[in-house]
């Protein structure tokens, strides 16, 4: 109970017990005992309790060797009456005078100042919950002005105007009557102060970023403040504001040891300065007088960010980029312009032509105008009507596996990838949310990969065998080499402009597309093109310069596209030979699950150790194609059911058998991850983690394979009906666009926030249909720019001949 006294009545107690501490020059007392401090207390205060006397003689040591000897023997030799210094005399009554107003506010009676030697009163820690804190240090900076307790020395790494300004910047806000220094108090509201629930996670306190940028200060010559009168050649002064944001790491015990995932617990203030101070001057500042000593090491490993005026103009890839995209906007202009006036001229009635004729009045200049056309690409990319002999249900399932991972981005890009911030107000939050039964859906929304996976395999086996079919009737060389080469460059032709259109964009301007107290230094993923770009181009960025990926979600396409190659090798087998072909893909799907399974069970990573592993599990299992080919196996058998049974008729069992089986092992895949993850979970063994890595997905792409079968097979009922709506349609057009966009949108939204994401259901959920509406926004403009024309120009490429 006494303990618990002493440390409430700390402010109180250091002001006593640093007299003595100082007066008799000690500052540690290592040899001494107990009792021995209590007396030498007593010789001064009055109190004889040992373990109090000594606890006040602790905690004045304490405060001597954060402030310093000269700045407690200033303040307390004054209240003790142990100086003729009129500085402390004025401290000192500062402080009394603070100590006694607090006294007449807890109503115990009129103020006495020898309470100080009462060590009885039962009162003190009532007293002190009455005391203005923050108005004592007002008033005491006012004596003797910041310089005093942040004196620039031989050793301080700042520049002078810096150094002048700020503690200019500290003496002005003392001054709370004065309306032409109100800037300054503005500057102190915007600037972060530490946060409430820092237990709970609230580490980051941002000020005001926008209120900061506004400010203008001045302060006039021969003004009094900080007990300094300012008469030196440099007033008056003027100056503009910028804002800065200081980041240390924080221990993870300050979290009550939580498992964070690898994900290091930071503590981040924004900071209002004057616009003559820099990144290093405010390392600098940190590391001054009272505020260094109480900083201690923590100053040296504090990252300070200072954002700039960025200007477009000397930046040459971002002016390049500008360049490019405002030819493709004039493109799209030009092209929309000549078709209307086409249109007019139609509707003049004009002769209509033929194909073959219009080519010859246009000419090619033409037909690449109207490639970029909004009047023609629009209604394309919005129609609700699917081409004849197509598989309807395909619309739905694209629509809902983008959306699937859109909502399992929406708890990652943004909110776990700013290298600089905690964007969160209560990250601690988020671990009991991981370990609810719900949250194992959103841990499963890498499956919806698979899901493309498994799409990709089906409609390049379904298609290309009749195309193969009818090659293997007329054989020819040149027919040969045309569908080879035809095979690659449609391939390539479809994902790659709009994907490095969307990749030069991410690369060279997305550190224009927004800004705030949350902005990174630098967008990682974004900074690696810059030495990495040309992985993505060649489709190899899953393999090569892993650790310096590029677009990081852009792995899948590699995957694909790999897929893709080689499996032309298949469809040559399955043309000359149905079984032989299938048992080399069965034989691919199993050489697949074998090497997930040994990888997996090496790295023994999930989706909560991608952070902490130093980037094993994502490296040598996740995104690697020998670990992620046999859902693309289990389309290319469903590709081979459909080509060779375009109709069947499946019975009410086998239908009744089928969804069962998906559904509860869809539903188990999902769902079991929560014996694990749910809280005093079992942690996985080895094996089974491999078992399930490697087995998982190609048993997802079965269960979903199997949804596609029964809507095609005329079984889907209900699930067909919503799948198969003309509504999702164009979504479904919309989803590599929309895959491509959404983490930049995410990014750009999550970083340019002025306040903190808070991490609880209903707004995440807002967040995520957000994320998904604006997704799909900036995927129908992206696609009209970019992935429509070049469908179009495809077609006067190799124009009749596929």
């Amino acid at each position: 109970m006494i303990m618990t006294c002493v440390k409430k009545f700390i402010p109180l107690i250091l002001v006593v017990s640093s007299a003595f501490s100082v007066c008799h020059g000690k500052v540690t007392a290592q040899n001494m005992s107990v009792g021995d401090k209590a007396r030498w207390v007593g010789n001064f205060v009055g109190i004889d309790q040992p373990s109090i006397g000594a606890s006040m003689y602790d905690a004045g040591a304490h405060l001597v060797s954060k402030v310093g000897a000269q700045a407690a023997g200033i303040i307390l030799g004054g209240m003790l009456q142990g100086t003729k210094d009129p500085t402390a005399g004025r401290v000192a009554d500062v402080v009394l005078d603070h100590l006694s107003d607090a006294y007449n506010k807890s109503g115990v009676g009129k103020w006495n100042r020898t309470m100080l030697r009462d060590h009885q009163s039962q009162l003190g820690g009532l007293i002190l919950s009455k005391m203005d804190f923050v108005g004592t240090i007002h008033d005491i900076t006012r004596l003797g002005g910041a310089r005093m307790l942040m004196p620039l020395t031989k050793d301080s790494k700042m520049n002078k105007d810096c150094y002048e300004d700020a503690m200019d910047v500290l003496d002005a806000v003392n001054e709370m009557q004065r309306s032409d220094l109100a800037w300054a108090r503005v500057m102190f509201d915007a600037t972060g102060k530490i946060p409430s629930g820092v237990l709970r996670g609230h580490t980051t306190s941002l000020g005001s970023y926008d209120s900061c940028l506004a400010i203008h200060g001045r302060i006039p010559k021969n003004i009094v403040i900080g007990a300094l009168n300012k008469t030196a050649s440099r007033y008056p002064r003027e100056f503009d504001t910028k804002y800065c944001r200081a980041t240390m790491a924080l221990d993870p015990s300050v979290l009550g040891g939580l498992d964070t995932h690898g994900i290091h617990p930071l503590l981040t203030l924004g900071m209002c300065l004057p616009d003559s101070c820099k990144a290093e001057d405010v390392d600098g500042i940190l590391k001054l007088g009272f505020l260094g000593r109480v900083m201690g090491s923590s100053a040296d490993s504090t990252d300070v960010y200072c954002p700039e005026e960025r200007s477009i103009g000397d930046d040459t890839p971002a002016l390049a980029a500008v360049i490019i995209l405002s030819f493709f906007g004039l493109l799209v202009l030009c092209g929309t312009v000549y078709e209307f006036r086409q249109e007019i001229k139609k509707s003049a009635q004009m002769k209509p032509k033929s194909e073959s004729d219009h080519y010859d009045v246009i000419g090619t200049l033409g037909a690449i105008l109207k490639s970029f056309s909004i009047i023609t690409n629009a209604p394309k990319l919005l129609s609700g009507k699917s081409g004849p002999g197509a598989i309807t249900c395909l619309h739905g399932i694209r629509f809902f596996s983008i959306t699937w991972i859109i909502l399992g981005h929406t708890y990652n890009y943004g909110l776990v990838t700013n290298p600089g911030v905690m964007t969160t107000i209560n990250f601690v939050d988020a671990v009991p949310m991981t370990q609810r039964f719900t949250y194992q859906a959103v841990v499963g929304a890498g499956y919806a990969v698979d899901t493309f996976y498994m799409i990709s395999g089906m409609l390049l086996a379904f298609i290309q065998l009749k195309q193969m079919a009818k090659l293997k009737k007329d054989p020819e060389p040149g027919k040969i080499g045309y569908y080879v080469f035809y095979y690659y460059f449609h391939r390539f032709w479809r994902l790659t402009p709009m994907y490095m259109m969307i990749l030069m964009i991410y690369t060279c301007l997305t550190t224009y597309l927004g800004d705030g107290p949350m902005w990174p230094k630098q967008i990682e993923s974004a900074q690696n093109c810059r030495e990495s770009w040309w992985t993505n181009l060649l489709y190899v960025n899953n393999l090569v310069l892993v650790n310096k990926q590029c677009m990081a979600w852009s792995w899948f396409l590699a995957n694909d596209m790999q897929f893709y190659v080689v499996s032309i090798v298949l469809l040559f087998f399955l043309t000359v030979n149905i079984k032989l072909g299938s048992c080399f893909v069965f034989l691919l799907m199993t050489a697949g699950i074998v090497s997930a399974g040994v990888k997996e069970h090496t790295y023994n990573g999930s989706f909560f150790t991608m952070k902490s592993d130093g980037g094993a599990f994502w490296n040598n299992v996740y995104i690697t194609p020998w670990c992620r080919v046999a859902a693309f196996c289990v389309g290319l058998f469903l590709g081979i059911i459909f080509y060779k049974k375009p109709k069947a008729y499946l019975s009410r069992v086998k239908t009744f058998i089928g969804w069962s089986m998906a559904i509860s092992i869809g539903f188990t895949l999902v769902y079991c991850t929560y014996s694990e993850n749910k809280e005093n979970g079992e942690t996985w063994s080895r094996e089974f983690r491999a078992v399930y890595e490697s087995v998982g997905r190609p048993l997802w792409a079965a269960c979903v394979a199997w949804v596609i079968a029964a809507c095609h097979y005329g079984r889907g009922g209900i699930v067909n009906s919503i799948l198969s709506w003309s509504g999702l349609v164009p979504l479904s057009r919309m989803s590599y666009a929309a895959y491509l966009v959404h983490p930049m949108m995410m990014m750009i939204y999550v970083f340019s926030k002025r306040n903190l994401v808070y991490l609880a259901d209903f707004d995440v959920i807002y967040l995520f249909l957000g994320h998904t509406v604006m997704t799909f926004m900036t995927s129908f403009v992206a696609s009209l720019a970019f992935e429509a024309p070049f469908m179009a120009l495809e077609k006067i490429i190799v124009g009749g001949r596929k």
